[in-house]
């Protein structure tokens, strides 16, 4: 099943990258997407149950561009740029994954709280 490209519905959110936690690479900016249910499904079944790898999967699906330039699973290039930058920018990388897929704390709380329970 073929990845949904950036389009124009797909909002990117892009983080700056601080020159130092990506020294001599060149990377100045990263853009992500939010995954949709099949997507996360998808990054699900690549992780073959391993935690660790699922984060990478789910992070390597939602990123779509470096440097305001296309980047894309079905071509490598994803694979190239994580896999070949330095530890600490991948760790941003998964950090703005779950900033961007994740729900604020106050709405967390407020779902959570909201939580009503009856019988029969």
């Amino acid at each position: 099943m073929a990845l949904p490209s950036v389009a124009a519905e797909r909002t990117v959110f892009r983080f700056d990258i601080p020159e130092r936690s990506a020294p001599d690479y060149g990377a100045s900016s990263v853009g992500l997407v939010r995954l949709t249910g099949t997507e996360e499904m998808l990054a699900s079944e690549r992780a073959d149950g391993e935690r660790m790898a699922l984060a990478y999967h789910l992070a390597m699906t939602a990123l779509r561009e470096v440097n305001g330039k296309p980047v894309s699973l079905s071509d490598g290039t994803v694979d190239e740029f994580l896999l070949g930058c330095d530890p600490r920018l991948r760790s941003l990388v998964l950090q703005a994954y779950a900033h961007i897929h994740n729900a604020e704390d106050d709405d967390t709380k407020d779902f959570l709280g909201s939580c009503k329970a009856t019988v029969g």
